[in-house]
């Protein structure tokens, strides 16, 4: 049976690593996590090998979240960023390297025409701006 995009925002069938399957996912803290003891502490982004080693490589609660858009969205994966310029810089360093030529409206949003104007031509990326 195929369950519409509103049935599955409340019956998710997303799969996150293991034990962490909740109906009402808990806020989990990135800074603070617990291990059985040292040997246990595991440095990785392979979620099935050390499911919550720190924050900085996804919680519970952000997993489940990307789990379930990449499912609303009929995607294999979701990158979650803390904002909106963690987002558009995400893309960047992604898609663009040096001697690519970036064109940007005149009224984008200030902070990314700082990054445009400092660390994409920093990186030998050409930036110019139009007026919309």
């Amino acid at each position: 049976m195929t369950l519409s995009w509103r049935t599955k925002l409340i019956q998710s069938g997303a799969r996150t690593p293991q034990g962490f399957k909740s109906l009402s996912v808990p806020t989990y803290r990135g800074s603070t996590t617990v291990f059985e003891n040292a040997a246990a502490v595991a440095d990785t982004w392979n979620h099935e090998e050390a499911p919550y080693p720190y924050g900085l490589f996804g919680t519970p609660t952000t997993l489940e979240l990307a789990a379930r858009i990449a499912e609303l969205e009929k995607g294999n994966h979701t990158f979650l960023t803390p904002g909106g310029q963690a987002g558009i810089t995400l893309i960047y360093l992604a898609l663009v390297k040096a001697g690519d030529h970036v064109l940007l409206p005149d009224n984008v949003y200030g902070p990314h025409r700082d990054f445009a104007e400092d660390m994409l031509r920093g990186l030998g990326i050409e930036v110019d701006f139009y007026d919309p």
